[in-house]
């Protein structure tokens, strides 16, 4: 019985340790708006990738908090609430946008942009990608845009 006792000890710790690190591992932080600040490219909408677009759907965070981008045609400004951000919420309210016209099919996806980012309740950051939901559902997800 002692030689089994020294024999599980060294893998009772052993394991112990790994657990440690797992949950090390996968700690989350509060997030800022500085890790949000720059400018994101959107990649998807409603889980499907956006098509090509003149200039790339893109929103932009300052670490002041202010929001704007571009709607693959059209330039837009928003008021970012960013009050709950520590737990993962945050809105949009939408200001002036540009007016120039485009194809029906960028023009529309334009709307459908517009759309979500209004209607955003929550917001996550993994891995690199930037998610904002309405409610629980996914509706904009982003990629950090190249310099």
């Amino acid at each position: 019985m002692h030689h089994l006792k020294r024999a599980v000890a060294p893998a009772c710790l052993l394991l112990w340790t790994a657990l440690l690190v797992a949950c090390a591992a996968t700690e989350t932080r509060t997030m800022q708006i500085a890790d949000l600040a720059g400018t994101w490219s959107l990649v998807a909408l409603d889980g499907e990738p956006i098509p090509d677009t003149p200039r790339g759907v893109t929103l932009e965070l300052t670490e002041e908090g202010e929001a704007g981008g571009s709607t693959g045609i059209n330039r837009f400004a928003a008021a970012l609430d960013r009050t709950g951000i520590e737990e993962g919420r945050i809105s949009f309210g939408l200001g002036p946008v540009t007016r120039a016209a485009g194809p029906p099919a960028a023009m529309a996806l334009e709307q459908d942009y517009l759309e979500r980012l209004g209607s955003t309740s929550r917001i996550t950051l993994t891995n690199g990608a930037l998610s904002l939901y309405k409610n629980d559902k996914e509706v904009l997800k982003y990629a950090r845009a190249r310099p």
